[in-house]
């Protein structure tokens, strides 16, 4: 999709330590950003943002693993996305 004029931005803030950025797009919903946001301990804490076409914020949501996970990949299908992790024990 082709952008007139200036293109969209959006800045998310995370912790300095946050490495990898995964943007799953949504056709019509959107985009959404996902990253691992560690927890200190044990706990691994996920952070998911929706964004609209425009790039507007939608919502946050934070996922709490009581252990660490790996982000495998992901699939988008009949208006939902999957989103595979793999244990890292």
């Amino acid at each position: 999709v082709a952008q007139p004029g200036r293109p969209l931005r959006i800045e998310i803030e995370a912790r300095a330590q946050v490495d990898d950025y995964y943007l799953i797009p949504a056709e019509d919903n959107g985009l959404l950003v996902l990253f691992n946001d560690r927890d200190n301990g044990d706990a691994d804490i996920w952070s998911v943002y929706n964004y609209d076409t425009q790039l507007k914020q939608r919502w946050e949501k934070s996922l709490k693993f009581k252990r660490p996970f790996h982000y495998l990949g992901e699939a988008y299908e009949n208006d939902k996305v999957h989103v595979l992790f793999v244990s890292l024990d």
